[in-house]
């Protein structure tokens, strides 16, 4: 019981440790290590995904100003070339064209054509500047004032939004679908929302629904006014939250297509859910298709039909991606950075964000999930305490390590979760392993102490001085325990003979060898030795309840220790020491007796003492190996000869005896046993003369065998008797 509150208290204390270590590192640290480290082991185990395929970026590059006789530094870039380029798109029919370049600055001889071009096209979303100020760590940042395009191109565009990205050394993993001060929606979100211009009747429908949402038909989702429109539904859908979910109930049971409804359920997720998400990135730079501004405005026979496929129907966006430079300006920090500098653009972000929200894939923090994860943690933890070994709290800190990479590996990959993985392998983790250790320290010391003490009650009193000040004094025995036991009882035959030829140190010497055979015969049999009075010895197996393990140890125990002892007066022809054993099983009291300071453990009970008794009656039946029916009633694997009930010295009841041949598979034993229980029934029978010949038989062919020579003694005394 001791021991299991002590487990159980170190328990507590780890669970408790590591449990609140999860909870202040995150709330310590909170976002910024995971995002920081976390989601980069996150990604990089899940690895790069294929390309989005509903989005193409048509990078501005070095390679295509060198191919289109430009200076690298020449920026902006002439904007005759962009009216070529929409040229040339629309001859492939994009859904939408997103300009991630700046107008702010008039350009008199280019502007009138590049409008029209804007016109023309129809699907033109250009970027509307910000010019921000940092106000706290990461990527806080604070709106100032709008730099929009200038207003010739800005009137001939589908829309104009912004889509700001912190301009400081920080890592880029959240994008805005809406602005957080104006509540005006950002590019990937403009650009969604004209991705279904096709179905806009139907979206207007569905939203009528919902009057609490305001009226809406549509043309306002196809008209020059769509981001106000946006922001007008986004704000209506933050003070009514449960329409949304009517929305998507509703969406269920409309006989629209199946495609038409995961688009307009898509449209729901962008106005309902959370206005800053995290990027799901495919991959470093370069893993949104990448086709080069060079190449677009080649001549079309220089189009291959794949990239023209690629182009039909789906959002481009034009901007300066260059992948084989580190001087980039438009570029940033992400996840999948790499050593060599090479950065994703922001060209490359807004389409991996329009991606997300298209396949809503943006990552999420699920809070209860990450809770779960803490306790569960801090459980595993406080569990491997229980078998209190440092190894085993080590292993189970590197398994729960791995698991925890692994759950959260494949939370990502399934559920795009970022559950915690920086905080529980860098603090909670490690915390709990430390306090389980710390624990396992002073546990160590307590029960050295207790050791050093307690010793003064059964060592001697200079053996105690040497462990500690002195011996324990007004001690009491300590109480005992009931249990199952099996108890074997050994004895030297003639050992009293044998002791008197001999020195003292030859004795002892020689009992050495003999007892350090058979205690490891016994130990390795789950038996532990509980006294030693000169030459006997009485071992002892308990269990709590009747137990067939512990009486199939004590008779194979017993097997051992005879082998040993053969093999002792093998090497000791001169110094033999025939051994004789007997088992008994039941229940004992384990306990300690003695008085005055000095206790000794022991057995109380009369198993022990029936256990001496067949041990004794071994030297009347001529045996080695005996043992009581309580004993043997649950044991396989052994060839038992049955001798009938004994009376045994100071028994007032008969107990049943059969005596140990050997081992299942033994053919000498086995033909022993069976001629035995033929000569044995004719003797229980009574029929004496029968008994007597088979007896007699036996004899010839085993001289020594004690059970047959005794009981054909006592067959013809029977017989006598009747004549």
């Amino acid at each position: 019981m001791g021991g299991r509150l002590v487990k159980l208290r170190i328990a507590i204390i780890v669970v408790l440790a590591a449990g609140l270590t999860g909870l202040l590192s995150t709330n310590m640290f909170g976002r910024g290590l995971e995002d920081r480290l976390g989601a980069f082991v996150l990604f990089n185990l899940r690895g790069p995904r294929p390309s989005p395929p509903g989005v193409v970026v048509i990078g501005i590059d070095r390679a295509s100003a060198e191919a289109l006789d430009l200076s690298s530094l020449n920026r902006p870039w002439p904007r005759s070339l962009h009216s070529r380029a929409l040229e040339k798109l629309a001859a492939h029919s994009p859904a939408v064209i997103a300009f991630d370049l700046m107008f702010g600055t008039p350009d008199p001889a280019n502007d009138d054509a590049l409008a029209t071009a804007f016109r023309r096209s129809g699907r033109v979303v250009l970027l509307r500047g910000l010019e921000r100020r940092i106000v706290g760590a990461g990527s806080v940042i604070q709106i100032d004032r709008p730099i929009d395009p200038v207003p010739i191109l800005a009137d001939a565009a589908a829309a104009v939004a912004p889509f700001p990205l912190p301009k400081v050394p920080a890592r880029v993993d959240r994008f805005w679908t809406f602005n957080d001060l104006t509540g005006g929606p950002t590019v990937p979100s403009v650009i969604l929302q004209l991705t279904a211009r096709d179905i806009a009747t139907r979206w207007a429908a569905l939203l009528s629904t919902e009057p609490s949402l305001g009226k809406f038909d549509g043309r306002d989702w196809t008209g020059p006014n769509v981001t106000g429109v946006m922001q007008q539904l986004h704000a209506a859908v933050r003070a009514n939250p449960a329409a949304t979910e009517r929305l998507r109930a509703r969406l269920r049971t409309e006989a629209w297509s199946d495609g038409d409804k995961r688009r307009l359920a898509t449209l729901i997720a962008l106005y309902a859910g959370d206005d800053s998400r995290y990027l799901n990135f495919y991959g470093p730079a370069g893993s949104i298709r990448t086709i080069s501004y060079a190449k677009l405005l080649s001549g079309a026979s220089t189009l291959a039909a794949p990239v023209i496929d690629s182009l039909s129907g789906k959002v481009v966006f034009i901007g300066a991606s260059e992948l084989h430079s580190t001087t980039q300006v438009d570029s940033y920090d992400t996840v999948y950075s790499t050593m060599s500098g090479i950065n994703v653009s922001g060209v490359e972000i807004a389409a991996t964000a329009l991606a997300n929200l298209a396949e809503t894939s943006s990552p999420q923090r699920p809070a209860e999930a990450a809770v779960a994860e803490i306790v569960l943690v801090a459980l595993a933890l406080a569990g491997a305490t229980i078998f209190g070994r440092m190894v085993v709290l080590l292993a189970a800190g590197t398994l729960i390590a791995v698991s925890v990479l692994a759950v959260g590996w494949y939370a990502f990959l399934t559920q795009n979760w970022l559950m915690p993985v920086a905080n529980p392998l860098l603090f909670q983790i490690p915390i709990g392993v430390l306090a389980g250790a710390w624990c396992f320290r002073v546990e160590e010391r307590r029960q050295r102490q207790t050791m050093v003490q307690a010793a003064g009650q059964y060592l001697p009193e200079a053996v105690v001085r040497s462990l500690a000040s002195g011996p324990l004094s007004g001690s009491a025995p300590l109480a005992g325990e009931v249990h199952y036991s099996v108890c074997l009882a050994s004895d030297i035959e003639g050992f009293t003979t044998f002791s008197e030829q001999l020195p003292p140190d030859t004795v002892q010497r020689l009992l050495n060898q003999y007892f350090g055979g058979m205690f490891e015969v016994v130990q390795r049999h789950g038996g532990a030795i509980s006294d030693i009075a000169g030459d006997g010895v009485m071992c002892v197996w308990t269990a709590p309840v009747v137990a067939p393990s512990a009486c199939i140890g004590a008779v194979g125990a017993a097997m051992g220790v005879l082998e040993v002892v053969e093999n002792f007066n093998r090497t000791h022809p001169n110094n033999r020491l025939p051994t004789r054993i007997g088992i008994h099983a039941g229940s004992v009291l384990v306990g300690v007796v003695g008085g005055a300071g000095r206790y000794a453990s022991t057995i109380v009970g009369d198993v022990a003492n029936t256990a001496s008794r067949i041990e004794g009656l071994n030297k009347q039946l001529g045996t080695r190996l005996l043992a009581s029916e309580e004993a043997l009633s649950q044991v396989t694997g052994f060839i038992l000869r049955p001798l009938g009930d004994f009376l045994l010295a100071g028994k007032s009841q008969w107990t049943g005896v059969s005596e140990v041949l050997g081992r299942v598979g033994d053919p000498k034993a086995a033909a022993l046993a069976g001629a035995f229980a033929n000569a044995f029934e004719a003797f229980r029978s009574r029929r004496w003369d029968e008994a007597i010949t088979l007896l007699e038989a036996l004899l010839r062919a085993y001289p020594q065998d004690g059970p047959s020579r005794y009981f054909l003694e006592r067959a013809k005394a029977e017989r006598a008797t009747r004549v």
